[in-house]
């Protein structure tokens, strides 16, 4: 049965796992600056894990109001290290870790660029249809632009990286003080990723021009596109000011 055009529908959020949710770290330097501000740290003598303030509490809301892809560009194995850490310390809702109702694919096929600064690219959100999921409810949270290349614009929103070095974790409010309210109001609309994202970055702009301040640098868009791709971008990205981001 269609659902009718005046109430929401089912949304999937994507969430990016190293720079959104955690911080993968290998250095040792960056490790002990971590500790000295009072970040957990997890992990092996060669990858460490910082998880972000307030992870398990916004994971068990989206998972409760969304369809939830976690993706990351790391292979299967280091996954796994990761999520067994963020498991250990209570970070991660039951189910998660376990497998229950969750299931893992592969998503992504590599584009190789010619540039290597962007050498790996996600694929298009049509890869979504393997799983049958209209990509026209599907938003991306990434803190990396130009993994976004290849899909439609204002698909997807590019916050901050998590960066442990420059904050402490009771000043790191981030993902249940910002991006989870955003994410509600998204939800709760009847209007496509693209035309709410689209709104929403209209908004920010007449905002900024209404308060005559100067507009923050557009940091939160991809960067110039590459000599060549394998699959190259079909469109621009909005650019949006990442301090403005929520």
């Amino acid at each position: 049965m269609p659902i009718p055009p005046d109430k929401p529908r089912q949304k999937t959020l994507i969430l990016d796992l190293n720079g959104v949710l955690c911080k993968i770290e290998r250095s040792a330097i960056a490790l002990r600056q971590a500790k000295d501000l009072g970040w957990p740290v997890l992990g092996s003598r060669t990858t460490w894990v910082v998880p972000r303030s307030g992870l398990r509490e916004f994971l068990e809301q989206v998972l409760e109001l969304f369809y939830v892809i976690i993706w990351t560009s790391r292979t299967e194995r280091n996954t796994e290290l990761v999520l067994e850490a963020l498991e250990f310390v209570g970070c991660l809702p039951p189910g998660v870790k376990s497998g229950q109702d969750m299931e893992s694919k592969s998503l992504r096929q590599s584009g190789r660029c010619f540039q290597r600064r962007y050498s790996n690219f996600m694929t298009d959100f049509a890869t979504l249809e393997f799983w049958k999921i209209s990509t026209q409810d599907v938003l991306m949270i990434d803190d990396s632009p130009e993994k976004g290349m290849t899909n439609f614009p204002y698909s997807a929103l590019y916050p901050p990286t998590f960066t442990p070095l420059v904050t402490s974790p009771d000043d790191d409010t981030y993902l249940n003080s910002k991006l989870l309210p955003w994410l509600k109001g998204w939800g709760k609309s009847v209007k496509v990723t693209q035309d709410y994202v689209q709104e929403w970055e209209r908004k920010l702009l007449l905002n900024e021009n209404c308060n005559k301040e100067p507009a923050s640098p557009p940091t939160a868009h991809p960067p110039g596109p590459c000599t060549k791709s394998k699959n190259p971008p079909k469109h621009k990205q909005p650019r949006v000011a990442r301090d403005d981001v929520f």
